[in-house]
Formats: C-alpha cells, structure tokens, sequence
C-alpha cells in the first residue's frame, strides 16, 4: 500500500511541480496551500511519518484542492478513518466490551473499512465471550460438565490461541484436567461397583443374585479389574488364568497386594469359591492366616471359612451388622453362616441352617448366643 502511495505522490508532484514552472513563467497567483501541503504528504510518507497527526483532517482539506491531489487525499482519509477503527477496537477489547467490538468489527466491512488488523478480530468477541462463560462455570465437578464446556469453547480455540500463546497451555492443562477426572469418575464407579458386589456375596440371602449383579456391571465397565480374575461361563463365574497362577504363587499374596487389588482377589476368590479345589482352598487358608485384615466385608467372613475360626466369624457378623440396613438384620444373615454353626460346640444339623430367609434371623440370634 505504502509503495502504491508512494507512486501516486511521486506522479502528482510532476505534475504539480509542471504546473508551478508554467505558472511562473506566465506570472500568475497561485495558492501554494495544496502544493505544500503534497510535499508535506511526501516528505512526512518518504521518511515513513504517514501515519503523523500532521496527515489529519487540515493538511487532507488543503489535498483536495488540487485535481492531483485528491485520489491521495481520499486514501489518506481512508487510512485515518482505519486507524481510528482500530483505535477503538483495541479500546473495545482492553474494557472487554465484547458485544461493541462485534459491531464495530460489522459496521466496518459493510463500510469496506476493515484492514486486515481488524479482519484479525473477526470472530474474536465471541471467542472471548466463550472464554469468560467458560471461566465463570469454573470449577467443574463433573468429567461430563468439563467435557461439555471444552466442547463449547473448541471452536474458538484459533481465535484465542492467535490471541495469546498461553491459550494453548490453557488448553491443554484442560485437557490433561478432563483425563483425570474420567480416570477417577471410573475408578470411583469402579468401587462402587465391588462393594456392592460385596455387599451381596456376604449376605446369605443376596449371595446368589450376587454373579448376575457383576455380569450386569460387566457391560457398563469392561475395564473392572475383577475382570481379570474371573469369566463367565455358561454354568456362572470361574478363575481366569490370571487368578489360578496367583493362587500358586509364593508367599504373599495377599501381603503384596494393595488395597485394591486385595478387595478384587477376595471377591474373586468369593465368587468363584465352590469352582476351587481342596488343594486351592487350603492354599488361601495358609494365605489369610499370615496376611492383613481382609480389604472386604466377603472376605473377612471367607477368612473365617478357610480357617475354621469362629472368632474370625465373629468379627465378620459384627461388621456385617454394621453395615446391614435395619429390615436386613431382621430378614437377612451373613454368608456361610450354617458352616459356622457347625463348628460350635452344641452344633445343630446343617440341614436345618440351609433353610431360605425368614429362619436366618433366628438362626444369627442362636449363633450370637452361643457364640458369647
């Protein structure tokens, strides 16, 4: 643009200059107003002080008065009214006066007065808009809501990264945020998932429901890492690999576990328990007899099972108390409770203890009686 003004000027004071010599020389008046003020223009243009206070409206109105000067007097009132454009633009964008600069950046192309400075904001009020929206949801306790917003805001990502570099490590840190809370929403579900599978493999009465349960859960969170331990087969739930390798591992099982991975061996172990073999059985028992407190409801009352130890059950029935809502107190017992009452010392018939709920309740107070 500066080189195409810079020709124009050029042409316009030859002929301006001509125009003098002939002037001169047939001694004529002549206004010298509009010819200083193109020599003006091209002194302030060729020495790169276009854009000078000294262009402004007078040194334009003096412009037009010669024939040659008023296409550069027409550009030059142009390019003041961009720069005023830009000008308040950039005021618009520091008060964040978003809505205004949308319709300033409008008024502009309809006016054929926006440069490519100002075509550079186009779009960026609604990316800031969406920026501050964005911000103001801030927190997000959910993966969705997080995920929701991000979505939100994607299509003004250009705008804003053009804007400011840190946009992007913004950005990102959003990201890496939306991972995290997917990976915990997962592992809390996760949780949720096996202590209600614990819940129910520890009651006489929801035991049975307790493999369809999983198998249910299965479906919504394949990546479970009970999983790994068990399959459904066609009669119900039996060891992986996985688990029949653990189970004739060293020593230490249960000791190397963490305490996730000890809740999902108990459960496994739980659910598969009328699949494993004496051999495998026993096994577990040498295992529970040197390792810490079970990770699980299931697995405390299992412990007592392997080791035959009515004060291990004991601990169970409590903390199956503890947990049991107050109608499955009155309706419900803890699993394997006919096993135990053989081993006290007035046992009664283990075929009178396999009897469904409501016999269970009276069945826990007997146990409970003898027990003390």
């Amino acid at each position: 643009m500066r080189h195409i003004l810079c020709s124009i000027l050029i042409l316009f004071l030859v002929m301006a200059g001509g125009s003098c010599r002939r002037e001169k020389q047939e001694e004529y008046d002549y206004d010298l107003g509009p010819s200083r003020a193109l020599l003006t223009t091209g002194e302030q243009m060729l020495s790169a002080q276009a854009e000078a206070p000294a262009l402004a409206p007078e040194i334009t109105r003096q412009l037009e008065r010669l024939p040659e000067g008023r296409q550069l007097a027409g550009v030059l009132r142009e390019q003041r009214l961009q720069r005023e454009l830009i000008h308040e633009a950039n005021l618009l964008l520091a008060t964040e006066r978003y809505n205004d600069l949308a319709d300033l950046l409008a008024r502009a192309q309809r006016e054929d007065l926006a440069t490519t400075q100002l075509l550079e904001l186009a779009g960026l009020p609604q990316a800031l808009q969406a920026l501050r929206l964005y911000c103001a949801r801030r927190p997000y306790e959910r993966a969705a809501d997080l995920e929701q917003n991000l979505d939100f805001l994607r299509p003004w990502t250009r705008q804003l990264q053009a804007l400011s570099p840190a946009f992007q490590s913004f950005y990102q840190e959003q990201q890496q945020q939306l991972l995290a809370m997917r990976q915990q929403e997962a592992a809390s579900a996760e949780e949720r998932v096996l202590r209600e599978l614990d819940h129910r493999l520890a009651s006489a009465k929801n035991a049975p429901q307790a493999a369809d349960f999983l198998a249910q859960a299965a479906t919504e969170f394949p990546q479970l890492p009970i999983l790994r331990l068990v399959q459904r087969l066609d009669d119900g739930w039996h060891p992986t690999q996985l688990l029949h390798s653990q189970l004739q591992s060293s020593e230490g099982l249960f000791v190397r576990a963490s305490t996730r991975e000890r809740l999902s061996l108990e459960l496994a172990v739980a659910l598969t328990w009328e699949t494993l073999g004496q051999a495998q059985r026993q096994r577990l028992a040498e295992e529970w007899r040197n390792s810490p407190a079970p990770s699980s409801l299931t697995g405390t009352i299992l412990r007592a099972v392997c080791l035959k130890d009515t004060t291990f059950f004991e601990d169970g029935v409590i903390a199956w108390q503890n947990q049991a809502k107050p109608e499955e107190l009155l309706r419900d017992a803890p699993a394997h409770l006919a096993e135990y009452l053989t081993l006290l010392p007035d046992g009664a018939p283990s075929s009178a203890w396999h009897t469904s709920a409501p016999d269970f309740a009276s069945t826990l107070i007997r146990f409970l009686e003898a027990a003390q």
